[in-house]
């Protein structure tokens, strides 16, 4: 079987923008979500793929296991961790969210924080759909017709005239009015 090369239209530029922009939105809250964590444990790792999935109930349980790990269970963790720190839950939720709402690119980010681009910009290149083909090919045909012509005989006309004028030599099919026939009295 033979392999059919697709055809390649453009790169959709404005989808590659707005996946650009997320992941830079992305990167923006990252950043303030690091900050508070940073408040909150210092230089103690943690895993933000984990923070980011199930929000602020992560960072305090990363907290109590860092410098409480003998907490008793019976006790409430938040608490233990609001008192012991500035940190605005809710906030930090929040932010979150807003991470999660940016969902056009969806980055990786490392175990210390760092977000990983995963755009590819082959991903936003349109090809031709297989169905649209003879179609193609024949708009491409009178493109170079128009191409041949207009130097020749419309050479002080526009590009785009030179399609009105040449329909003047064709007119519809009386069976099919979908077709064009010549229009043989435009030849004298």
């Amino acid at each position: 079987m033979k392999k059919i090369n697709k055809i390649f239209l453009y790169k959709d530029a404005i989808k590659l923008a707005y996946a650009q922009n997320d992941e830079f939105q992305k990167e923006r809250l990252l950043q303030k979500i690091r900050e508070i964590v940073k408040v909150a444990m210092g230089d103690v790792p943690i895993d933000y793929n984990e923070l980011i999935k199930k929000g602020s109930d992560s960072l305090v349980d990363f907290y109590i296991s860092e410098f409480s790990p003998n907490f008793p269970k019976h006790l409430d963790k938040k608490n233990r961790f609001l008192a012991d720190t500035t940190i605005n839950l809710n906030k930090l939720d929040s932010l979150i969210s807003e991470y999660n709402t940016f969902n056009l690119s969806q980055p990786t980010i490392t175990p210390e924080g760092v977000l990983v681009s995963t755009i590819n910009e082959k991903d936003f290149e349109v090809y031709l759909d297989e169905n649209d083909r003879d179609f193609y090919n024949t708009v491409i045909a009178f493109r170079d017709i128009l191409n041949k012509v207009q130097p020749q005989k419309y050479a002080h006309y526009n590009y785009y005239s030179t399609a009105v004028l040449l329909t003047k030599y064709l007119q519809s099919n009386p069976t099919n009015p979908n077709q064009a026939i010549l229009n043989p009295k435009s030849f004298k």
